[in-house]
């Protein structure tokens, strides 16, 4: 069973995925579309496949299940709902902006409220909803699809929404808040 690594990039037209053989090769692609897609998600992240079969033909390890099911990610708290400026920095990306936000955040090791609580100190107003308003989308790991097309559709119509990685996010924290 071999892992490798996969370059999935959302863009306003859709989702392209990238396979990539190594890590070394992911990385110089993920570079690669960073450069080609500056204003797009894009993720690495690791495939590992499923096992392979039994030298008799027979599937190892095969399990069957129902069709799956997009995970519900608990509610964010209302108490992370007001803006508070007192504090933030205001030359931070996120100062003064209204931000939604989607997904895990497992990569940084941060509890959804735990980036919801960063995002209300950076200054930032936090939306549970994708709206015109909105101005920044911070994206974890399993981004909710609907969000994801919502922002998509906004971005296409000319909106200006920045979408931020959870490692770019986790940088600004370390800049801004954690320094």
């Amino acid at each position: 069973m071999q892992t490798q690594f996969k370059i999935i990039i959302y863009t306003g037209k859709g989702r392209e995925v990238h396979p990539a053989a190594n890590l070394s090769e992911a990385i110089t692609l993920y570079r690669q579309k960073l450069d080609e897609y500056p204003q797009s998600l894009i993720l690495l992240v690791r495939d590992i496949p499923s096992p392979s079969p039994a030298s008799d033909g027979s599937p190892v390890g095969t399990v069957t299940s129902p069709s799956p099911k997009v995970e519900k990610h608990k509610q964010i708290d209302s108490r992370y709902l007001t803006q508070q400026t007192d504090g933030a920095d205001p030359s931070n990306p996120l100062y003064g902006k209204v931000a939604v936000l989607s997904g895990t955040f497992e990569q940084i090791h941060m509890e959804r409220d735990q980036v919801a609580a960063a995002i209300q100190r950076l200054g930032a107003k936090l939306n549970r909803s994708v709206s015109a308003t909105m101005q920044v989308f911070v994206a974890g790991d399993k981004v909710g699809p609907t969000k994801f097309k919502q922002v998509e559709a906004l971005r296409t119509e000319g909106h200006d929404i920045r979408i931020i990685s959870q490692m770019e996010f986790k940088e600004i924290i370390n800049k801004f808040i954690n320094h």
